[in-house]
């Protein structure tokens, strides 16, 4: 198949999710020459690189020296320095390839580092094709959830140490040093890398070395970071959104290439960096038994699903307005909402339900990670919802587990849905509109034109997925630098 040819946009080496690259692009273990062209690319413009580059130096040796006075101010110096030549030359595990992100890990009551399926899938497989994996992660849950110290274990990917190595990232000021010197440690191996954007800006000032540091590296962009830096929790100190920018975009600009999940973000990435894919869902979603439930009976109990964080830029305010729309319109059947998730506003979210009274019909699960009792909330969904208002999604991963499976999804046009989903796959409406929202989720659970039309849109989305690997084996051909098999991907969609 021939190559695809560079557009005057995106530049030069631009792929999509499919694309086969040119035979230089990605060969063997070294850097090749189309490689060192993006790398020039990027490098050129004002010619401030160089000194950039240099600056960031300068900034990583003083911290680093002025943390290593503290610490010997505290601890003594022969104790300070025997501690970190240890660190940098000492190393336990050799790390084939290290990721840094990508999700959270909590500890389980039998001392197990357990995560999310998928994601432990992901490491798992990761480890099985490149060798072994070296994952820094953080022990906290992000968005406000915390996972430590629960007494129990509310999720089921258990991390193989034969496979995988946890390294927890520290969240405190003083623990980025340390986080800085883990990374150093296992890149003077030279292993391959994946960096999940949103744990890796902390790193920023190590960035610009990765080139020397790893045999090929990549970089995921899983959020709209332009949406992000707008969120009324961000800091609103002067400079911020300036410096969180250069953070995301530098971590971009500095890998061999970037993994964007969906076309949006793939637009986004390509303004830092000429080569992007886009990625595959994680895990391995086309195992799933597809529920066509196409006709529902006039009186039957209608069951919506939300998977997913509960706090309120997730939109789940409009989701509770819209049941209690639907219900005025319709008091029979009953509608029940399946809430698998939680978080810092569930309390609030709880509130709303009782204010609307329609506290009988929303079903709070929380946190839900057993394959099996996943598998019995969709085999009973009718239609899946994502209400997002002004979080910065990619593509949630909830909307293709619910597609794959024939079950019509109701999203808002927010971030990447729109663009990944503009083939009538999905019903869209306006985000923090629930007046729209009711009518979505009223057409889809009453109309059979409709319903029909949504299932099929979902038939189309689940063979685009067809014959596939995994998020994994994508991920692993790239670093190798090897081009996927032509019968994994379909053809190329250009720009």
């Amino acid at each position: 198949m021939p190559s695809p040819t560079a557009s005057p946009t995106h530049g030069a080496g631009s792929i999509r999710l499919g694309f086969h690259l040119d035979e230089e692009a990605f060969p063997g273990d070294e850097p090749s020459p189309g490689l060192r062209s993006v790398h020039a690319e990027n490098a050129e413009g004002d010619g401030h690189e160089f000194r950039a580059l240099a600056l960031q130096g300068f900034l990583v040796s003083y911290s680093l020296i002025k943390f290593i006075w503290a610490r010997a101010r505290d601890d003594g110096v022969a104790a300070t320095l025997f501690e970190y030549l240890g660190v940098m030359t000492t190393v336990a595990i050799r790390a084939e390839v290290l990721v840094i992100g990508g999700g959270n890990v909590e500890i389980a009551p039998d001392g197990c580092s357990v995560t999310k399926g998928p994601i432990a899938d992901y490491l798992h497989e990761l480890s099985d094709r490149m060798g072994h994996c070296v994952w820094m992660v953080q022990r906290s849950g992000t968005w406000g959830v915390d996972l430590r110290d629960t007494g129990t274990s509310r999720l089921e990917g258990r991390i193989d140490p034969e496979k995988v190595t946890v390294v927890p990232i520290e969240g405190t000021f003083r623990g980025t040093f340390q986080n800085w010197f883990h990374f150093i440690r296992y890149a003077l191996q030279r292993p391959y890398a994946v960096f999940f954007i949103a744990a890796f800006v902390t790193m920023t000032p190590l960035q610009p070395f990765m080139k020397f540091f790893f045999r090929r590296s990549a970089t995921y962009l899983a959020g709209d970071y332009e949406l992000m830096v707008e969120q009324p929790s961000s800091p609103r100190w002067p400079g911020w959104k300036v410096l969180s920018r250069y953070c995301w975009e530098s971590a971009m600009r500095h890998a061999d290439f970037v993994i964007a999940r969906g076309s949006y973000l793939a637009k986004i990435a390509r303004r830092s960096n000429a080569r992007v894919i886009e990625t595959l869902p994680m895990g391995h979603m086309l195992g799933a038994e597809t529920c066509e439930s196409r006709e529902l009976a006039p009186d039957q109990e209608r069951h919506v699903l939300y998977i997913g964080l509960l706090i309120n830029s997730k939109g789940m305010s409009d989701l509770l307005k819209a049941i209690r729309l639907i219900s005025d319109r319709r008091p029979e059947p009953k509608i029940i909402l399946d809430v698998l998730g939680d978080g810092a506003d569930r309390p609030g979210m709880e509130a709303q339900c009782s204010e609307l009274g329609i506290e009988s019909q929303i079903h709070f699960h929380g946190w839900i990670d057993s394959a099996e009792q996943m598998t019995g909330y969709f085999s009973t969904a009718h239609a899946l919802v994502m209400p997002s208002s002004t979080h910065p999604e990619g593509v949630p991963r909830s909307i293709d587990e619910a597609l794959v499976r024939h079950i019509p999804v109701i999203a808002t046009r927010i971030a990447g849905v729109p663009d990944e989903f503009e083939g009538g796959e999905v019903l869209l409406v306006d985000r923090s509109a629930p007046e729209q929202m009711a009518d979505g989720i009223e057409a889809v659970l009453f109309d059979p034109a409709i319903r029909i039309q949504y299932i099929e849109g979902a038939a189309r989305r689940r063979d685009r997925w067809e014959g596939f690997g995994s998020a994994a084996e994508q991920h692993a051909a790239y670093l190798f630098g090897e081009s996927p098999r032509p019968a994994q991907f379909p053809p190329p969609r250009l720009d």
